[in-house]
């Protein structure tokens, strides 16, 4: 069961990879399709097809999701859960933080 935090990350930061993905697989479209019409040797049809233009834009747009989701999990739930938030989470065992923070203010 996720609690709300990470409930709140994943309604936050869903848009925006929706958004990230549309726009990078579109401009990795263009690009190649670009390359293509230039593309003077026959012996390359990858770049001539309507398939193969797709799969190398498919391949650019989950290489760039793969590469942002994991500086977003890195920069979020990684930082809150063993970053400042360490102690709240890990360290204070459910009622005790009042012994906790008494022994260590000695």
């Amino acid at each position: 069961m996720m609690n709300s935090y990470e409930k709140h990350f994943s309604k936050t930061s869903f848009k925006n990879i929706a958004l990230w993905t549309i726009v990078i697989h579109i401009f990795s479209l263009a690009f190649f399709s670009i390359v293509g019409k230039f593309e003077e040797i026959d012996a390359d049809f990858i770049l001539k097809s309507g398939k193969g233009i797709a799969v190398l834009a498919s391949t650019v747009t989950l290489s760039f999701l793969t590469i942002y989701g994991i500086y977003i999990i890195d920069k979020r739930l990684v930082v809150r859960y063993t970053g400042d938030f360490r102690e709240r989470s890990y360290i204070y065992p459910s009622g005790r933080e009042n012994v906790f923070k008494k022994e260590h203010s000695d």
